[in-house]
């Protein structure tokens, strides 16, 4: 008979498993961003919003990828 580490680590490489392991994680680090979201005071909550606003996502990609060799 397998032992419990066998059959967790089989029910989490299954591919059911992997998506319920995902969703687990998921979940709790949405609880974790809740509570420090909640107990951030608003000023900071503005400056944060303010700093997302002014982050230029792909800007540093634009110009493709370059080459390794000279």
């Amino acid at each position: 008979m397998p032992d419990a580490l066998t059959t967790i680590t089989n029910l989490i490489n299954s591919p059911p498993g992997q998506v319920a392991a995902g969703a687990t994680f998921g979940g709790i680090v949405c609880k974790i961003f809740e509570k420090v979201e909640g107990m951030l005071p608003d000023a900071t909550r503005f400056e944060i919003a303010v700093w997302l606003v002014g982050v230029e996502v792909g800007k540093r990609w634009s110009d493709g990828p370059k080459p390794f060799c000279v």
